[in-house]
């Protein structure tokens, strides 16, 4: 080899070494991490990239909680093997925009459900001129399967309290209209049972004035847990069963009411609820046995007196009368022996003297 040819391929070697010198990286990558890490970080980037098509999809995946979400559900399982679907995060994506939409539309129908049902309750509890609604008139008119559609719409016990023009709630109807039926679902959907209309009634005394021993024993009939069941809000606690010794306007109680048309089941079902036998109504302080003794009313007198360790033979009025003493100012002598006979005591009625004349001076 001449020294001109050894001179041309020395320098063309030294060219070879200095270029490769040149594009050798600084901090070379041992073959064994390149293989590890650099797969995955592909995989992942990839992925990310695919699952928004935008920025602004990222936004609004961003500000949805989306992100998040798939950093919980997918970025775990990709660490985890080498060979995971980059297109998987894209399917992610739209299941939960999927399920997004979905959840969004579930929503709009039930404030849709929910605003229809309004102006439906609206127009069912609209009164007319009477101050009835639609529950009141299907009550009255005995179609029960519409009533009790009509209960079970509404979202509050409230409804089933408004009055009519008489004060009549729902309540009152159906027990004048003696639907049994009508009447638990009312007790049990919340309505006020001691409620009381233009004559200070409540639905008990209603019961018992017409003699309507089924209803009164369904409105003294305590409400059990499985009756409630279906409620879907909450209800005011009620007393079942009530207070039987309220008064109407007219200062009767319900066993005052029941005496009075010798309704006898009832009178043995308000004594079997506690009622007091001595209780005297609100005008004159008569007790049911005055009345038995100023009717002549055998049976109930009969009755009464069964009761003979309860009742108060010698009870007087609020103007100091016994019931001897009724039966003996209107001459119904046979009351009056059965009352000596039973153990009443007899003291004459006090005879009124009339006023004399004054002497003439």
């Amino acid at each position: 080899m001449d020294n001109k040819f050894k001179e041309d391929f020395e320098l063309e070697t030294d060219d070879v070494e200095v270029d490769c010198a040149i594009i050798e990286p600084v901090h070379p990558i041992p073959p064994a991490d390149l293989s590890k890490e650099l797969p995955t970080k592909d995989i992942r980037l990839s992925s990310i990239d695919s699952g928004f098509d935008s920025v602004t999809s990222y936004n609004s995946a961003f500000d949805s909680g989306l992100i998040n979400d798939f950093a919980k559900l997918k970025l775990g399982k990709i660490n985890e093997t080498e060979n995971e679907d980059p297109s998987s995060l894209c399917d992610l994506y739209d299941e939960k925009v999927k399920s997004n939409i979905e959840e969004g539309s579930k929503q709009s129908v039930e404030i849709q459900e929910n605003t229809e049902n309004e102006d439906l309750l609206l127009e069912i509890f609209k009164p007319d001129k009477d101050g009835d609604s639609q529950l009141h008139m299907a009550i009255i008119q005995l179609l029960a399967p519409i009533a009790l559609y009509f209960i079970n719409l509404v979202p509050s016990h409230h409804w089933l309290n408004l009055p009519n023009n008489l004060l009549q709630v729902p309540l009152h109807l159906a027990t004048i209209t003696r639907q049994a039926m009508i009447v638990r679902k009312l007790m049990t959907a919340g309505a006020d049972i001691v409620v009381r209309d233009y004559k200070g009634d409540t639905p008990l005394h209603i019961a018992c004035r017409e003699g309507f021993d089924d209803i009164a024993g369904i409105l003294l009939m305590p409400i059990q847990y499985n009756e409630t069941g279906e409620i879907r809000y909450e209800m005011e606690q009620q007393k079942v069963p009530q207070d039987v010794e309220l008064m109407n306007y007219n200062g009767q109680s319900c066993l005052h009411l029941a005496a009075e048309r010798c309704h006898l089941p009832i009178l043995r079902l308000l004594l079997q609820n506690n009622a007091d036998i001595n209780i005297k109504d609100g005008k004159c302080g008569k007790t049911i046995l005055h009345y038995a003794a100023e009717t002549r009313n055998s049976v109930l007198l009969e009755f009464l007196l069964q009761q003979r360790e309860r009742i108060d033979l010698n009870s007087t009025t609020y103007g100091g009368l016994t019931a001897v003493q009724l039966a003996d100012g209107r001459d119904f002598s046979d009351v009056v022996s059965i009352l000596r006979r039973s153990g009443a005591i007899y003291t004459p009625l006090p005879v009124e003297e009339n006023d004399s004349d004054e002497e003439m001076n």
